[in-house]
């Protein structure tokens, strides 16, 4: 039975022992054979007739092919230097509404005048209007017709204002207390036609300039006396004690 196999085994053909055969040799088309595609029988879908390529979202890469590699590093550096610009900006931006946030916190408020500085402006003002308004009052108007500005005796008053007060247009001092009447009237606030005005025994230019009392007051140091009777016994009218004898003579 063995030697049965044997001899179909000797009549196999067994082609060239230094080359392998190719079993799919018979399957494998010819090099010469041209597909579908090369005969034109079918085209590509993306050329068929209606069909429209999807159109891009965006270039997320070089604009052009890139033929070198010297193309890619040239894009890089231009991406590089938009981003650089556009950061040095935002930093500049930045920057300045930061600084201006911090001068409007510290500087922005309106500074307001301190109530000291408000009482120092008002009462410069009520003392220039108080001055300007003695002034207007001490002095005659200006639209006093010239008849009316006549001062026949020229104490400093007209005979107008001598007329209303009682004193002699022709007598600068209508008292005869050694003061004059302007100054009694403008000036001490005396009594221009009583030659002691507070009546109490003592002149009104001696108060003023002797005894250094007040010409309005009787009493000026309160005492229970009146300044011409503590003159008269030789005591201080302006308080405490006798006078200096120097004074008394």
């Amino acid at each position: 039975m063995f030697e049965d196999v044997k001899k179909q085994d000797d009549k196999v053909v067994v082609g060239d022992p230094g080359k392998a055969e190719d079993v799919f040799a018979a399957t494998d088309p010819s090099a010469a054979m041209k597909s579908a595609l090369q005969e034109g029988k079918i085209k590509p879908a993306s050329n068929a007739q209606g069909v429209v390529p999807p159109a891009s979202s965006g270039n997320v890469g070089p604009p052009q092919p890139l033929t070198h590699i010297s193309q890619l590093d040239d894009w890089s550096k231009k991406k590089s230097k938009k981003g650089l610009v556009i950061i040095i900006i935002l930093s500049v931006i930045l920057i300045g509404g930061v600084a201006w946030a911090a001068n409007f916190f510290f500087n922005g408020s309106s500074v307001e005048p301190s109530p000291s500085n408000n009482n120092t402006i008002q009462s410069n003002t009520n003392e220039n209007m108080n001055a300007n308004i003695n002034s207007n009052i001490n002095q005659p108007p200006n639209n006093v017709p010239p008849e009316l500005k006549i001062d026949a005796d020229g104490d400093g008053l007209t005979d107008l204002e001598e007329q209303a007060l009682g004193t002699d247009p022709n007598d600068i001092d209508t008292d005869s207390d050694g003061l004059n009447d302007k100054d009694e009237y403008r000036v001490h606030k005396t009594d221009p036609i009583n030659s002691d005005t507070d009546n109490d025994g003592l002149l009104d230019k001696e108060e003023l300039y002797k005894w250094s009392t007040n010409p309005s007051i009787a009493d000026t140091d309160g005492d229970g006396y009146l300044d011409g009777e503590e003159v008269l016994n030789g005591f201080n009218p302006n308080g405490a004690g006798k006078l200096p004898l120097d004074i008394v003579d």
